[in-house]
């Protein structure tokens, strides 16, 4: 067993000091059900406070995506704690986390996308949630190549894939490719599987995230993002996901609905857990 503990910190980013207001009520209700944890939101001026090395030299042109996935993995390796995308939804307590890496004995924990997985020994490891000791082996690694990705080819990760190729041969690069859809974008992705399977270094306990925070998405909308946007307005009675992952295109269907004056029921989601949202 890991006895090294996962420190209460929580971790997000985004790009500028001007923070949508959805984004800054899924950070508030972070802090209201978790209010042991020391919460971070950085951006790319305040980001320089907590890391130990120089910003890659083409970071200001990395795209937001990107340089949220540099800092995230930064500073897991350098800090621990646990990494929540900015507008990934919290419902109660984090401290289940803990009790997952202490079942699994990991450094850690996270999920997997089923969908992107064809071989379940290298699960395909999303990034938008990452709880992680500091300096843990996998996430050490797991920087190091992103890191090297980043600043050998910054944006451009179709470079990344032809490295992956030309280096390790066209077997072992359809091995790390897997199902992945989008991998020259998903560059982060592409660099776990290279520390799984070519670095040989276990990864972070992870389950997979279809039953869990993109049940709803996956279940019941079909990856639909305008029916997960309608669902999370309406009458919600079934049970609560801890955690709910609502990604840059649901957020956009949200807004466009809310801007049409959609109707918000008061048992839904969206107004139990971002409600009060003034600026979207």
């Amino acid at each position: 067993m890991n006895i090294e503990q996962i420190p209460l910190k929580i971790w997000t980013y985004w790009h500028d000091e001007n923070v949508p207001g959805m984004i800054q009520n899924c950070v508030a209700n972070w802090q209201h059900s978790n209010p042991k944890y020391k919460i971070r939101l950085l951006n790319k001026n305040s980001l320089t406070e907590w890391i130990k090395i120089p910003l890659p030299w083409n970071f200001e042109n990395l795209n937001y995506s990107r340089q949220a996935d540099w800092a995230r993995l930064n500073l897991l390796m350098e800090h621990g704690g646990i990494w929540l995308d900015a507008s990934l939804i919290a419902t109660g307590s984090l401290d289940f986390i803990h009790e997952k890496k202490e079942r699994y004995a990991s450094e850690g924990f996270m999920f997997y996308l089923d969908c992107f997985t064809k071989n379940p020994s290298y699960p395909v490891l999303e990034s938008w949630f990452i709880a992680s000791i500091p300096h843990g082996k996998f996430i050490t690694g797991w920087f190091n190549e992103f890191n090297f990705a980043t600043v050998n080819w910054g944006n451009e990760g179709e470079k990344y894939l032809i490295h992956l190729k030309e280096t390790y041969g066209h077997e072992k690069y359809q091995n790390l490719l897997q199902n992945i859809d989008g991998p020259d974008y998903l560059t982060i992705h592409m660099a776990a599987q290279k520390v799984m399977q070519i670095d040989g270094i276990k990864a972070i306990a992870s389950e997979g995230a279809e039953k869990g925070p993109y049940q709803i998405l996956a279940e019941q909308c079909n990856w639909d993002s305008r029916r997960f946007a309608e669902v999370m307005l309406l009458s919600w009675l079934g049970p609560i996901p801890r955690l709910i992952k609502v990604r840059g295109f649901e957020r956009d269907m949200l807004t466009t609905l809310l801007n049409e004056s959609h109707p918000i029921d008061e048992t839904s989601l969206y107004h139990q857990f971002m409600n009060s949202i003034k600026n979207v």
